[in-house]
């Protein structure tokens, strides 16, 4: 997992600028909901509104085709991490390129308006988790990076 600041994003690699450089152009926080497409490129961003939720509420989840580039448009959360090595996880789900996780963190980030995340296939992540319990409305970008382009 790499720890970014969207003030300042010129060191990732080129298709997650693509996708930070869309929602930008978008306004940031309002990107309409719903799958973007980048062209042809194979890069999509899902944008999305929710209520957070409790920690034991949320679910951990990892991928194997593509990398997550996490950003929050508004308000706040938590996302726990750890390396899927020391996850139990449950059967790949292909045509979701997803595999549901369980077994504890081995950090918790916060997800701001400031700053974001690349996650990568060996990257286990829990998203939606509200700092005070409150549950609270977020807006949150996902744009999924085939890791190809990575490569």
């Amino acid at each position: 997992m790499i720890k970014f600041d969207l003030n300042n994003y010129s060191d990732q690699a080129a298709p997650v600028r693509e996708a930070l450089d869309f929602l930008k152009s978008e306004g940031w926080a309002d990107a309409a909901n719903g799958k973007h497409f980048l062209g042809d490129t194979g890069i999509f961003v899902n944008v999305f509104e929710y209520n957070s939720k409790k920690q034991e509420e949320a679910a951990w989840e990892a991928h194997q085709k593509y990398a997550d580039v996490q950003l929050m448009l508004r308000g706040e959360e938590l996302m726990e991490y750890a390396d899927i090595r020391n996850l139990q996880l449950a059967p790949y789900i292909e045509e979701r390129d997803f595999i549901a996780c369980e077994g504890p963190a081995e950090q918790v980030v916060p997800m701001n308006v400031n700053t974001g995340y690349v996650i990568f296939p060996e990257d286990g992540h829990k998203p939606g988790i509200s700092p005070d319990g409150s549950c609270a409305f977020v807006k949150r970008a996902c744009a999924k990076i085939p890791m190809e382009l990575l490569r």
